[in-house]
């Protein structure tokens, strides 16, 4: 009995992502996604879906530790990575600010030749960064909606 659960343990071990696949700082995006998902993806609605999504877990190396975990967004055409998408409420506006500054310092660090091109809206090579506090009429606490994609 011991020695299936060794060996449970060593295939989790073995088969877990590892960091760098769930930073979404260096996501292959245009690429297909390394991790398999447990089932392969079906469209089951009937209708054209373009992306589908599944989480993943935040990599403390991304610096964004305002976030837990975050959707990554694949074609469903080809499977391969379109974007990375996250969002978290706070308590108040400053609070939501402070954690976008924190988040802006953290994309630069690590996309280097990331520009401002529109209010909220980062450029860099063929990506693009999204990142904003909002309050919606129908929500009490501000939101810090963060997303990195391709160009649609």
């Amino acid at each position: 009995m011991t020695k299936c659960i060794v060996l449970a343990l060593i295939f989790i071990f073995i088969s877990a992502p590892t960091a760098a696949q769930t930073n979404p700082f260096t996501l292959e995006f245009g690429k297909p996604y390394p991790i398999k998902t447990s089932k392969e993806w079906e469209n089951k609605y009937g209708i054209p879906v373009e992306l589908a999504f599944f989480k993943v877990p935040m990599d403390p190396g991304a610096k964004l530790p305002m976030f837990n975990d975050f959707s990554l967004y694949f074609l469903t055409e080809d499977l391969t990575v379109h974007g990375a998408q996250a969002e978290r409420a706070y308590s108040d506006w400053e609070s939501c600010e402070s954690a976008s500054q924190q988040a802006i310092a953290a994309a630069k660090s690590q996309i280097p030749d990331l520009k401002l091109s529109a209010p909220h809206v980062y450029s860099a090579k063929k990506l693009t960064l999204n990142l904003y506090c909002a309050r919606v009429e129908t929500e009490p606490f501000p939101m810090l909606h963060f997303s990195l994609s391709l160009p649609r």
